[in-house]
């Protein structure tokens, strides 16, 4: 955490989550620390620091869980490859055709299909 970023306690994030319409207890945003691996800082009394990172992150739980309809283990698993970039280039549609062999543009268009399937399976 950067020594100028600022921080929240507890309530003033669960007050700041309510201008965003989400009613989280503070119980609820520990259970959702713990589920989605959320570590604020602590002070030397352990005391919790949120920062607006934080914020964001509850903003997108709560939309998985609550908008969506996303189970936990099936928002937990979106979070945790949403970070991840594509893994394969998919050609633009400037890139003529020909200079692809047939068999480069069917194992991209398998793992297209694959992450799909991936995706498909994670909603």
């Amino acid at each position: 955490m950067r020594p100028d970023q600022k921080t929240f306690r507890i309530g003033t994030l669960t007050q700041t989550l309510l201008h965003y319409g989400i009613h989280a207890e503070p119980s609820a945003i520990r259970f959702w620390e713990k589920e989605f691996a959320i570590k604020p800082k602590r002070s030397k009394k352990g005391h919790r620091f949120y920062t607006q990172e934080d914020i964001d992150r509850f903003i997108q739980i709560h939309d998985l869980l609550h908008t969506k309809k996303f189970t936990i283990a099936g928002a937990k698993q979106l979070l945790l490859h949403s970070d991840q970039p594509p893994r394969i280039k998919i050609p633009s549609r400037n890139e003529p055709v020909q200079n692809h062999s047939k068999n480069h543009l069917i194992s991209t268009l398998t793992e297209i299909k694959n992450q799909l399937t991936r995706i498909k399976n994670l909603v």
